[in-house]
């Protein structure tokens, strides 16, 4: 049995433990909840980039490589279709 004098002592440190405890225990709320909305935008982008990824993976090359012959692509294909839009929208007036 712990004497008298030691016992106020005990009882203020598990006091202070508590509440440190008790703060450690909010702080790892807050990190899951960090951690989980981090997880959810992890997989967002692995959503969006996975077919680039399919692709490279299917022809052989790295994904940034793929993205650059994609962006091409689009320059190519939009541009002299805006083009001839553009034509045929001034030429019906």
């Amino acid at each position: 049995m712990m004497p008298w004098w030691l016992r106020g002592n005990a009882n203020h440190a598990r006091e202070a433990l508590e509440v440190e405890r008790q703060k450690a225990a909010a702080v790892l709320v807050a990190m899951k909840g960090e951690r989980a909305g981090l997880d959810s935008e992890q997989q967002r982008v692995r959503a969006s980039v996975g077919p680039a990824l399919y692709l490279a993976m299917m022809l052989g090359t790295d994904p940034e490589n793929i993205i650059r012959w994609l962006a091409l692509m689009a320059v190519l294909l939009a541009d002299p279709s805006s083009i001839v839009l553009m034509i045929a929208a001034s030429r019906r007036e």
